[in-house]
Protein backbone atom coordinates (compact mmCIF):
# COMPACT_ATOMS: atom_id res chain seq x y z
CA UNK A 1 0.00 0.00 0.00
CA UNK A 2 2.96 2.33 0.48
CA UNK A 3 3.75 2.10 -3.23
CA UNK A 4 0.16 2.88 -4.16
CA UNK A 5 0.19 5.86 -1.80
CA UNK A 6 3.45 7.26 -3.27
CA UNK A 7 2.25 6.83 -6.86
CA UNK A 8 -1.11 8.35 -5.97
CA UNK A 9 0.41 11.36 -4.22
CA UNK A 10 2.84 12.11 -7.05
CA UNK A 11 0.15 11.52 -9.68
CA UNK A 12 -2.24 13.83 -7.89
CA UNK A 13 0.39 16.58 -7.68
CA UNK A 14 1.37 16.30 -11.36
CA UNK A 15 -2.26 16.08 -12.51
CA UNK A 16 -3.31 19.04 -10.38
CA UNK A 17 -0.46 21.30 -11.41
CA UNK A 18 -0.69 20.04 -14.98
CA UNK A 19 -4.38 20.92 -15.07
CA UNK A 20 -3.55 24.40 -13.83
CA UNK A 21 -0.89 24.73 -16.54
CA UNK A 22 -3.33 23.55 -19.22
CA UNK A 23 -5.96 26.04 -17.99
CA UNK A 24 -3.39 28.81 -18.45
CA UNK A 25 -2.81 27.75 -22.03
CA UNK A 26 0.21 25.51 -21.45
CA UNK A 27 0.87 21.94 -22.51
CA UNK A 28 -1.77 19.37 -21.43
CA UNK A 29 0.92 16.69 -21.29
CA UNK A 30 1.46 16.94 -17.54
CA UNK A 31 -2.27 16.54 -16.88
CA UNK A 32 -2.28 13.35 -18.96
CA UNK A 33 0.89 12.04 -17.29
CA UNK A 34 -0.54 12.71 -13.84
CA UNK A 35 -3.77 10.90 -14.73
CA UNK A 36 -1.79 7.88 -15.95
CA UNK A 37 0.22 7.78 -12.71
CA UNK A 38 -3.03 7.93 -10.72
CA UNK A 39 -4.39 4.98 -12.75
CA UNK A 40 -1.17 3.10 -12.01
CA UNK A 41 -1.64 3.81 -8.30
CA UNK A 42 -5.14 2.32 -8.43
CA UNK A 43 -3.86 -0.82 -10.17
CA UNK A 44 -1.04 -1.18 -7.61
CA UNK A 45 -3.60 -0.90 -4.79
CA UNK A 46 -5.55 -3.72 -6.44
CA UNK A 47 -2.30 -5.70 -6.82
CA UNK A 48 -2.92 -5.92 -10.55
CA UNK A 49 -0.04 -6.67 -12.90
CA UNK A 50 -1.76 -4.44 -15.46
CA UNK A 51 0.14 -1.63 -13.71
CA UNK A 52 3.27 -2.80 -15.56
CA UNK A 53 1.64 -2.23 -18.94
CA UNK A 54 -0.07 1.04 -18.04
CA UNK A 55 3.02 2.61 -16.54
CA UNK A 56 5.38 1.18 -19.16
CA UNK A 57 3.33 2.80 -21.92
CA UNK A 58 3.21 6.00 -19.86
CA UNK A 59 7.00 6.09 -19.70
CA UNK A 60 7.42 5.54 -23.44
CA UNK A 61 4.75 8.12 -24.29
CA UNK A 62 6.30 10.66 -21.91
CA UNK A 63 9.70 10.10 -23.47
CA UNK A 64 8.27 10.54 -26.96
CA UNK A 65 6.59 13.80 -25.96
CA UNK A 66 9.74 15.10 -24.26
CA UNK A 67 11.97 14.33 -27.27
CA UNK A 68 9.41 15.91 -29.57
CA UNK A 69 9.40 19.05 -27.41
CA UNK A 70 13.12 19.55 -26.67
CA UNK A 71 15.01 17.00 -28.76
CA UNK A 72 17.90 14.99 -27.32
CA UNK A 73 18.89 17.72 -24.89
CA UNK A 74 19.84 15.96 -21.64
CA UNK A 75 19.43 19.02 -19.45
CA UNK A 76 15.87 19.54 -20.69
CA UNK A 77 14.92 15.86 -20.82
CA UNK A 78 15.97 15.23 -17.21
CA UNK A 79 13.33 17.45 -15.53
CA UNK A 80 10.63 16.09 -17.82
CA UNK A 81 11.41 12.43 -17.23
CA UNK A 82 13.51 12.08 -14.09
CA UNK A 83 10.65 11.41 -11.69
CA UNK A 84 8.86 9.26 -14.26
CA UNK A 85 11.86 6.96 -14.68
CA UNK A 86 12.49 6.83 -10.93
CA UNK A 87 8.91 5.63 -10.39
CA UNK A 88 9.43 3.09 -13.16
CA UNK A 89 12.44 1.63 -11.34
CA UNK A 90 10.36 1.50 -8.15
CA UNK A 91 7.59 -0.36 -9.98
CA UNK A 92 10.11 -2.76 -11.52
CA UNK A 93 11.45 -3.60 -8.06
CA UNK A 94 7.87 -4.09 -6.86
CA UNK A 95 7.32 -6.53 -9.73
CA UNK A 96 10.42 -8.52 -8.85
CA UNK A 97 9.03 -8.96 -5.34
CA UNK A 98 6.02 -10.79 -6.82
CA UNK A 99 3.40 -8.62 -5.11
CA UNK A 100 1.41 -7.88 -8.26
CA UNK A 101 -0.70 -10.61 -9.83
CA UNK A 102 -2.02 -11.56 -13.24
CA UNK A 103 -5.81 -11.95 -13.76
CA UNK A 104 -5.45 -15.72 -13.35
CA UNK A 105 -3.78 -15.25 -9.97
CA UNK A 106 -0.30 -15.98 -11.22
CA UNK A 107 2.74 -13.91 -10.36
CA UNK A 108 2.94 -10.69 -12.38
CA UNK A 109 5.70 -10.45 -14.96
CA UNK A 110 7.37 -6.99 -14.93
CA UNK A 111 8.83 -7.35 -18.44
CA UNK A 112 6.92 -4.33 -19.87
CA UNK A 113 8.18 -1.97 -17.18
CA UNK A 114 11.72 -3.42 -17.37
CA UNK A 115 11.90 -2.81 -21.12
CA UNK A 116 10.54 0.71 -20.70
CA UNK A 117 13.10 1.59 -18.01
CA UNK A 118 15.97 0.21 -20.08
CA UNK A 119 14.77 2.03 -23.20
CA UNK A 120 14.46 5.36 -21.36
CA UNK A 121 17.86 4.82 -19.80
CA UNK A 122 19.43 4.19 -23.20
CA UNK A 123 17.89 7.38 -24.59
CA UNK A 124 19.15 9.32 -21.56
CA UNK A 125 22.71 8.05 -22.07
CA UNK A 126 22.52 8.93 -25.76
CA UNK A 127 21.26 12.45 -24.91
CA UNK A 128 24.17 13.03 -22.51
CA UNK A 129 26.58 12.89 -25.45
CA UNK A 130 24.61 15.21 -27.73
CA UNK A 131 25.10 18.96 -28.14
CA UNK A 132 21.81 20.33 -29.49
CA UNK A 133 23.08 23.91 -29.30
CA UNK A 134 26.02 23.28 -31.63
CA UNK A 135 25.82 25.16 -34.93
CA UNK A 136 28.10 23.94 -37.69
CA UNK A 137 29.55 26.31 -40.20
CA UNK A 138 32.66 28.11 -41.40
CA UNK A 139 33.98 31.61 -40.92
CA UNK A 140 33.73 33.52 -44.21
CA UNK A 141 37.24 33.83 -45.71
CA UNK A 142 36.71 37.22 -47.30
CA UNK A 143 37.90 40.40 -45.55
CA UNK A 144 34.90 42.60 -44.83
CA UNK A 145 36.87 45.59 -43.50
CA UNK A 146 40.46 46.38 -44.39
CA UNK A 147 40.99 48.68 -41.41
CA UNK A 148 38.26 47.92 -38.88
CA UNK A 149 37.60 50.26 -35.98
CA UNK A 150 38.82 48.32 -32.93
CA UNK A 151 37.95 51.14 -30.52
CA UNK A 152 39.92 53.22 -28.08
CA UNK A 153 43.06 53.87 -30.17
CA UNK A 154 44.90 51.17 -28.25
CA UNK A 155 48.41 50.44 -29.60
CA UNK A 156 48.57 47.05 -31.34
CA UNK A 157 50.93 45.60 -28.73
CA UNK A 158 48.79 46.73 -25.76
CA UNK A 159 45.76 45.26 -24.02
CA UNK A 160 44.15 48.05 -21.99
CA UNK A 161 40.91 46.40 -20.86
CA UNK A 162 39.37 42.99 -20.29
CA UNK A 163 38.37 42.89 -23.95
CA UNK A 164 41.53 44.83 -25.00
CA UNK A 165 39.63 47.94 -26.17
CA UNK A 166 36.43 49.67 -25.00
CA UNK A 167 34.60 47.66 -27.65
CA UNK A 168 35.41 44.45 -25.81
CA UNK A 169 36.24 42.45 -28.96
CA UNK A 170 39.22 40.58 -27.42
CA UNK A 171 40.98 40.81 -30.79
CA UNK A 172 44.69 41.47 -31.18
CA UNK A 173 46.02 42.81 -34.49
CA UNK A 174 49.48 41.31 -33.80
CA UNK A 175 50.44 38.57 -36.24
CA UNK A 176 53.89 37.39 -35.15
CA UNK A 177 52.31 34.40 -33.39
CA UNK A 178 50.11 32.43 -35.76
CA UNK A 179 48.84 28.92 -36.48
CA UNK A 180 52.16 27.94 -38.01
CA UNK A 181 54.32 28.62 -34.93
CA UNK A 182 52.02 28.64 -31.90
CA UNK A 183 52.82 25.01 -31.10
CA UNK A 184 56.48 25.94 -30.60
CA UNK A 185 55.94 28.57 -27.90
CA UNK A 186 57.79 28.11 -24.61
CA UNK A 187 57.43 30.08 -21.33
CA UNK A 188 59.53 33.27 -21.25
CA UNK A 189 59.07 33.76 -17.51
CA UNK A 190 56.81 32.67 -14.64
CA UNK A 191 55.62 34.90 -11.80
CA UNK A 192 54.24 33.54 -8.51
CA UNK A 193 51.85 36.00 -6.86
CA UNK A 194 52.10 34.35 -3.42
CA UNK A 195 48.34 34.66 -2.94
CA UNK A 196 47.08 31.17 -2.04
CA UNK A 197 43.79 29.75 -0.84
CA UNK A 198 43.60 29.82 2.95
CA UNK A 199 41.95 27.20 5.20
CA UNK A 200 39.27 29.70 6.20
CA UNK A 201 38.52 30.78 2.61
CA UNK A 202 35.19 29.99 0.98
CA UNK A 203 35.00 27.19 -1.57
CA UNK A 204 34.88 29.42 -4.64
CA UNK A 205 38.24 31.07 -4.04
CA UNK A 206 39.61 31.19 -7.58
CA UNK A 207 42.27 32.84 -9.75
CA UNK A 208 40.43 34.27 -12.77
CA UNK A 209 42.28 37.45 -13.68
CA UNK A 210 42.70 38.69 -17.23
CA UNK A 211 45.97 40.72 -17.21
CA UNK A 212 46.06 44.08 -18.97
CA UNK A 213 49.16 45.49 -20.65
CA UNK A 214 49.95 49.18 -20.96
CA UNK A 215 53.33 50.05 -22.46
CA UNK A 216 55.94 47.83 -20.80
CA UNK A 217 53.79 46.94 -17.77
CA UNK A 218 51.33 44.14 -16.99
CA UNK A 219 48.69 44.78 -14.35
CA UNK A 220 46.99 41.90 -12.53
CA UNK A 221 44.98 41.28 -9.38
CA UNK A 222 44.69 38.21 -7.15
CA UNK A 223 41.77 36.49 -5.39
CA UNK A 224 42.38 38.42 -2.16
CA UNK A 225 42.52 41.73 -4.03
CA UNK A 226 46.20 42.38 -4.35
CA UNK A 227 47.02 44.61 -7.32
CA UNK A 228 50.42 43.85 -8.86
CA UNK A 229 52.40 45.55 -11.64
CA UNK A 230 54.97 43.49 -13.56
CA UNK A 231 57.62 44.24 -16.13
CA UNK A 232 56.11 42.70 -19.27
CA UNK A 233 59.49 41.63 -20.68
CA UNK A 234 61.02 40.05 -17.57
CA UNK A 235 58.16 39.32 -15.16
CA UNK A 236 59.84 41.37 -12.45
CA UNK A 237 57.47 42.91 -9.92
CA UNK A 238 57.33 46.71 -10.05
CA UNK A 239 54.88 47.27 -7.21
CA UNK A 240 52.20 45.52 -5.19
CA UNK A 241 49.15 46.89 -3.36
CA UNK A 242 47.12 44.89 -0.82
CA UNK A 243 43.51 46.10 -0.48
CA UNK A 244 43.09 44.20 2.82
CA UNK A 245 39.57 43.16 1.86
CA UNK A 246 39.54 40.49 4.56
CA UNK A 247 37.58 37.24 4.60
CA UNK A 248 33.83 36.79 4.91
CA UNK A 249 32.06 33.40 4.91
CA UNK A 250 28.94 35.02 3.41
CA UNK A 251 30.69 35.74 0.10
CA UNK A 252 29.94 33.40 -2.74
CA UNK A 253 33.05 34.32 -4.72
CA UNK A 254 36.52 35.26 -3.51
CA UNK A 255 38.18 36.35 -6.71
CA UNK A 256 39.35 39.29 -8.80
CA UNK A 257 38.84 39.09 -12.55
CA UNK A 258 40.77 42.19 -13.52
CA UNK A 259 41.61 45.85 -13.00
CA UNK A 260 40.89 48.94 -15.11
CA UNK A 261 43.43 51.38 -16.60
CA UNK A 262 42.63 55.06 -17.22
CA UNK A 263 44.84 57.94 -18.34
CA UNK A 264 43.72 61.30 -16.95
CA UNK A 265 43.99 63.82 -19.82
CA UNK A 266 43.94 66.66 -17.30
CA UNK A 267 47.27 65.68 -15.70
CA UNK A 268 50.81 65.81 -17.04
CA UNK A 269 53.00 62.71 -17.19
CA UNK A 270 55.04 63.98 -14.23
CA UNK A 271 52.06 64.34 -11.91
CA UNK A 272 51.01 61.62 -9.49
CA UNK A 273 48.07 59.52 -10.63
CA UNK A 274 48.28 60.79 -14.20
CA UNK A 275 47.53 57.18 -15.15
CA UNK A 276 45.46 55.09 -12.78
CA UNK A 277 44.52 51.52 -11.99
CA UNK A 278 41.06 50.96 -10.53
CA UNK A 279 40.82 47.88 -8.31
CA UNK A 280 37.43 46.36 -7.34
CA UNK A 281 37.39 44.46 -4.05
CA UNK A 282 35.45 41.65 -2.42
CA UNK A 283 34.20 44.01 0.30
CA UNK A 284 32.41 46.34 -2.15
CA UNK A 285 35.07 49.01 -2.67
CA UNK A 286 36.66 50.56 -5.72
CA UNK A 287 40.22 51.82 -5.12
CA UNK A 288 42.14 54.22 -7.37
CA UNK A 289 45.90 53.59 -7.60
CA UNK A 290 48.75 55.41 -9.30
CA UNK A 291 49.67 53.14 -12.24
CA UNK A 292 53.35 54.11 -11.91
CA UNK A 293 53.81 53.50 -8.18
CA UNK A 294 50.81 51.56 -6.85
CA UNK A 295 50.09 54.28 -4.28
CA UNK A 296 46.50 55.28 -3.52
CA UNK A 297 45.19 58.41 -5.27
CA UNK A 298 43.90 60.29 -2.20
CA UNK A 299 41.71 62.78 -4.09
CA UNK A 300 39.49 60.01 -5.50
CA UNK A 301 36.25 59.49 -3.53
CA UNK A 302 36.97 58.99 0.19
CA UNK A 303 40.76 59.05 0.48
CA UNK A 304 41.16 56.99 -2.69
CA UNK A 305 38.31 54.56 -2.03
CA UNK A 306 34.75 54.58 -3.35
CA UNK A 307 32.35 52.57 -1.15
CA UNK A 308 30.00 50.93 -3.62
CA UNK A 309 27.37 49.94 -1.08
CA UNK A 310 26.55 53.53 -0.09
CA UNK A 311 22.94 54.47 -0.57
CA UNK A 312 21.67 50.90 -0.49
CA UNK A 313 18.73 50.23 1.78
CA UNK A 314 19.84 46.67 2.48
CA UNK A 315 23.52 45.95 2.86
CA UNK A 316 24.48 42.81 4.79
CA UNK A 317 28.23 42.32 4.60
CA UNK A 318 29.40 39.74 2.10
CA UNK A 319 26.27 39.73 -0.07
CA UNK A 320 27.18 42.54 -2.46
CA UNK A 321 30.55 43.14 -4.11
CA UNK A 322 32.27 43.53 -7.45
CA UNK A 323 34.63 40.88 -8.76
CA UNK A 324 35.24 42.32 -12.20
CA UNK A 325 36.93 45.34 -13.80
CA UNK A 326 34.75 48.39 -14.49
CA UNK A 327 34.62 50.33 -17.76
CA UNK A 328 36.10 53.84 -17.98
CA UNK A 329 34.53 56.16 -20.56
CA UNK A 330 33.86 59.87 -21.07
CA UNK A 331 35.19 60.84 -17.66
CA UNK A 332 33.00 58.29 -15.91
CA UNK A 333 33.48 54.78 -14.60
CA UNK A 334 30.82 52.10 -14.89
CA UNK A 335 31.00 49.21 -12.48
CA UNK A 336 28.76 46.21 -12.09
CA UNK A 337 27.91 44.47 -8.85
CA UNK A 338 27.47 40.81 -8.03
CA UNK A 339 25.02 39.33 -5.55
CA UNK A 340 24.93 35.84 -4.08
CA UNK A 341 22.80 33.40 -6.04
CA UNK A 342 19.41 32.61 -4.48
CA UNK A 343 19.72 35.46 -1.97
CA UNK A 344 19.38 38.69 -3.93
CA UNK A 345 17.87 39.59 -7.26
CA UNK A 346 17.94 43.36 -7.68
CA UNK A 347 20.64 45.05 -9.70
CA UNK A 348 21.37 48.48 -11.07
CA UNK A 349 24.43 49.72 -12.96
CA UNK A 350 25.94 52.71 -11.15
CA UNK A 351 28.20 55.52 -12.32
CA UNK A 352 30.87 57.66 -10.74
CA UNK A 353 33.09 60.53 -11.90
CA UNK A 354 36.58 59.20 -12.66
CA UNK A 355 38.62 62.08 -11.29
CA UNK A 356 36.75 62.74 -8.05
CA UNK A 357 35.06 59.39 -7.43
CA UNK A 358 31.76 61.17 -6.77
CA UNK A 359 28.77 58.84 -7.24
CA UNK A 360 26.30 60.19 -9.78
CA UNK A 361 23.34 57.81 -9.65
CA UNK A 362 22.31 54.19 -10.09
CA UNK A 363 21.17 53.23 -13.58
CA UNK A 364 17.72 51.61 -13.31
CA UNK A 365 17.14 48.37 -15.23
CA UNK A 366 15.20 48.87 -18.44
CA UNK A 367 13.52 45.47 -18.44
CA UNK A 368 12.92 42.79 -15.85
CA UNK A 369 14.94 42.51 -12.69
CA UNK A 370 18.40 41.18 -13.26
CA UNK A 371 22.03 41.51 -12.31
CA UNK A 372 25.04 41.71 -14.61
CA UNK A 373 27.76 39.12 -14.61
CA UNK A 374 30.15 41.96 -14.72
CA UNK A 375 33.46 40.77 -16.11
CA UNK A 376 32.19 41.35 -19.65
CA UNK A 377 30.91 44.91 -19.39
CA UNK A 378 31.80 46.58 -22.66
CA UNK A 379 30.90 49.58 -24.78
CA UNK A 380 28.73 48.87 -27.77
CA UNK A 381 29.87 51.98 -29.64
CA UNK A 382 31.53 55.33 -29.26
CA UNK A 383 28.18 56.57 -27.97
CA UNK A 384 28.78 54.22 -25.02
CA UNK A 385 25.71 52.11 -24.82
CA UNK A 386 26.57 49.51 -22.22
CA UNK A 387 26.49 45.80 -22.93
CA UNK A 388 26.19 43.78 -19.72
CA UNK A 389 25.54 40.02 -19.72
CA UNK A 390 22.96 39.21 -17.07
CA UNK A 391 21.44 36.39 -15.08
CA UNK A 392 17.67 36.81 -15.10
CA UNK A 393 16.61 36.22 -11.53
CA UNK A 394 12.86 36.73 -11.51
CA UNK A 395 10.09 38.69 -13.13
CA UNK A 396 7.76 40.11 -10.52
CA UNK A 397 7.02 43.10 -8.37
CA UNK A 398 10.07 44.16 -6.32
CA UNK A 399 9.53 44.09 -2.58
CA UNK A 400 11.84 44.71 0.40
CA UNK A 401 12.17 40.94 0.77
CA UNK A 402 13.05 39.93 -2.77
CA UNK A 403 15.31 42.89 -3.52
CA UNK A 404 17.65 42.79 -0.56
CA UNK A 405 20.50 43.30 -0.25
CA UNK A 406 20.61 44.65 -3.78
CA UNK A 407 23.23 44.52 -6.45
CA UNK A 408 23.69 47.93 -8.00
CA UNK A 409 26.26 48.20 -10.74
CA UNK A 410 27.31 51.83 -10.94
CA UNK A 411 28.10 54.26 -13.66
Amino acid sequence: MISAFVFGLIGLAIAGLGGWLAALGGSPAYLAIGAAILLTAVLIARRSAAAFWVYGLTMVATLGWAVWEVGFDWWQLAPRGGIIVALGIWLWALGLSGRLREPDGGRGRPLPIALSVLFCGAVAVYAMFQDPSAISGEVPPQVVAGSPDLGGNVPPEDWHQYGRTPFGQRYSPLDQINTANVAGLVPAWVFQTGDVKLPEDIGETTYQVTPIKVGDTLFICTPHNWAIALDAATGTQKWKFDANSGLNPNRQHQTCRGVTYWRDPGRSEAEACAARIYLPTADARLIALDAATGKVCPFFADGGTLHLEQGMKYNPKGYYYSTSPPVAVAGKIIIGGAVNDNYSTMAQPRRSILRAGKPIQPIPPTAGRCFPWTRRLALCSSRWAIRAPINLAWAGRPTPKNTRPGSWPWT
